[in-house]
C-alpha cells in the first residue's frame, strides 16, 4: 500500500503501531525524551541495592512508553566494590517478535558496568532502530554512578520536551543597541524575547545607520552592551556564552549574559579588516534558561 489514509475510516482494520509511532517521532522527535507529564519516570534509590522509576511518560524513537499516575516499578542494584568505581544504566528495551502475531513490548532493567579505579565508563547497551525495523532497541533513561558500596543519585540521560502550549506566548523582553568604537566600530541591534518555556530568543542585526557592518582595526575580540535584561530573566552569578552567528572564518560573534542581567555582544576577529556586512537577521535559542525566578 503506498499512500494512506491513518486517521480514516477504512472499514477494516488499518491502523498499525508505526503509523502512531512515526506520527510522535514527527511531532516530539526520532530520539528519546520524558515528557511532561507525572514525575517524568523520576529515579529514587530507595535503598542501596534498589532503584524505584515513579510515573510519566516517554517518547522511544516515536513509540509511546508510560508509567501510569501514581504506580512505579524498582529494579535491583548489584552491590558496589570497595574502592572502585562503576556507571550502571537503567534502560528502557523495546522487544519485537520475529514471527505473526508480531507483538511488542517494553520493559526496564538496569545494565550493571564495570568497576573501575578511576573513570568509570557507561556499560554497553543494545541500541536499535524501531523505525527501521530492528525487532531490540535499548535507550538509556538514568545513569546511576557508585563509589565503592556507597550509591550516588541517579543521573538524567533524557531531555525533556515541552508541550506544545508553552511556545505559544512570545513576548519582547528587552531591546538595545550594543555600539563599538574604537579599534572595532559598528553596531550590532538585539531583541530579546520570552518564548514562553523557559527559554529566552536573541535576535541580532547589524545596525543600518551605522552603515550595517562592521570594521576592525586590529585582531581580537570586542565586547558592547547592548541591553540590561529585567530582573528574573537571568540567574545572578551565571554567566554562559553562546555562538551567536558567523560571517565567515575570520570573524565570529556570541551574546553573554553577565551577573547584573546585561546581554553583551562579543565581536571576535583573526585580522583588522573592514567592511564585514552582517545585515540579515540571526536566532539564537538558549533552552533551559532558567526564566522561573519570575512572580
Amino acid at each position: 500500500m503506498a499512500i494512506h489514509l491513518v486517521t480514516g475510516k477504512a472499514g477494516t482494520d488499518h491502523v498499525k503501531s508505526e503509523n502512531a509511532g512515526s506520527l510522535n517521532a514527527g511531532i516530539i522527535g526520532l530520539g528519546t525524551y520524558f515528557l511532561e507529564t507525572g514525575t517524568q519516570l523520576a529515579a529514587t534509590m530507595i535503598n542501596a541495592n534498589t532503584v524505584r522509576i515513579t510515573d510519566g511518560d516517554l517518547s522511544m524513537q516515536g513509540r509511546h512508553v508510560t508509567i501510569e499516575d501514581g504506580d512505579h516499578e524498582d529494579l535491583a542494584v548489584e552491590n558496589g566494590t570497595q574502592q572502585q568505581l562503576r556507571h550502571d544504566l537503567v534502560v528502557v528495551r523495546y522487544e519485537k517478535l520475529a514471527q505473526s502475531p508480531n507483538t511488542e513490548k517494553v520493559t526496564l532493567k538496569v545494565i550493571k558496568g564495570t568497576p573501575a579505579d578511576s573513570d568509570p565508563q557507561d556499560p554497553e547497551y543494545e541500541a536499535g532502530d524501531i523505525r527501521g525495523g530492528d525487532l531490540v532497541a535499548e535507550e538509556p533513561i538514568w545513569r546511576i554512578p557508585l563509589d565503592g558500596i556507597s550509591v550516588g543519585e541517579p543521573e538524567r540521560m533524557c531531555a525533556t520536551v515541552k508541550p506544545l502550549a508553552s511556545y505559544q506566548a512570545v513576548s519582547l523582553v528587552g531591546h538595545g543597541t550594543a555600539t563599538f568604537s574604537g579599534n572595532c566600530t559598528g553596531a550590532v541591534e538585539v531583541w530579546a524575547y520570552d518564548v514562553g518555556d523557559g527559554s529566552l530568543m536573541v535576535q541580532a542585526m547589524c545596525n543600518a545607520n551605522h552603515g550595517a557592518y562592521i570594521s576592525f582595526r586590529a585582531a581580537g575580540a570586542y565586547n558592547a552592551v547592548a541591553l540590561t535584561l529585567p530582573e528574573g530573566y537571568y540567574v545572578p552569578g551565571i554567566y554562559f556564552d553562546t555562538p551567536l552567528f558567523a560571517q565567515n572564518s575570520d570573524l565570529s560573534a556570541s551574546c553573554q549574559i553577565s551577573s547584573a542581567g546585561e546581554l553583551l555582544i562579543i565581536l571576535s576577529c583573526s585580522r583588522s579588516a573592514s567592511g564585514y556586512g552582517m545585515s540579515s537577521r540571526c536566532l539564537m535559542f538558549r533552552p533551559g534558561l532558567d526564566l522561573g525566578l519570575r512572580n
